[in-house]
């Protein structure tokens, strides 16, 4: 008698597996300055694994996520760019010259893995309940997953980074826009 094959978990939950293993990710990134010489390898892993998550499950299509498109990803891109740039000459930098490099790097990879999870992954799930609620909430969660590790103070910042990436999201359809534009913010910051 031959055995049957186990059924494979469904869309649904197959999504909230990545969402929580994600999630868990954000949770232990602050743990990474309790070795800052590992650090960069520690994050490098961490982000890595982000990006993994967030891109090895199919996405559903929804309406909300997908017929949104209203304006070309250049346009959107742009519009990201310039708020980002003018964000960036009414602030100091935060990296210290002698860390640069690593803070470049690191910041592009945080970036597109941190778009990935919020844009590709979980913005469609949002999006069922609509295009407001998913901007909204996407920006919530971008920034209360920020807030270990930049605390109180970088919150209103990093909502609305988080509002304008969300808001990207929707506009282009797709998740390299806010991609494109969060690397620019992350590189700004470092130099």
């Amino acid at each position: 008698m031959i055995a049957a094959a186990p059924a494979a978990p469904s869309r649904g939950v197959t999504l909230a597996i990545a969402i929580a293993l994600g999630a868990s990710l954000f949770v232990v990134r602050p743990l990474t300055v309790l070795d800052p010489r590992a650090a960069p390898l520690l994050l490098t892993g961490i982000y890595a694994a982000l990006w993994a998550v967030s891109v090895a499950p199919a996405v559903p299509s929804y309406a909300a996520a997908t017929a949104s498109r209203t304006m070309s990803w250049r346009a959107v891109t742009l519009i990201g760019l310039v708020a980002v740039v003018i964000v960036r000459f009414t602030a100091d930098p935060v990296v210290r010259p002698d860390r640069r490099l690593v803070a470049i790097a690191l910041g592009l990879a945080a970036a597109v893995a941190e778009e990935a999870y919020f844009r590709r992954l979980l913005h469609p799930v949002l999006a069922r309940a609509g295009a407001a609620v998913a901007i909204v909430a996407g920006a919530l969660l971008f920034a209360a997953m920020h807030y270990q590790s930049y605390g109180w103070a970088a919150m209103p910042l990093d909502f609305g980074a988080g509002l304008l990436f969300a808001w990207q999201r929707w506009a282009s359809g797709g998740w390299s826009a806010p991609a494109a534009t969060h690397g620019a913010a992350n590189l700004l910051a470092s130099i």
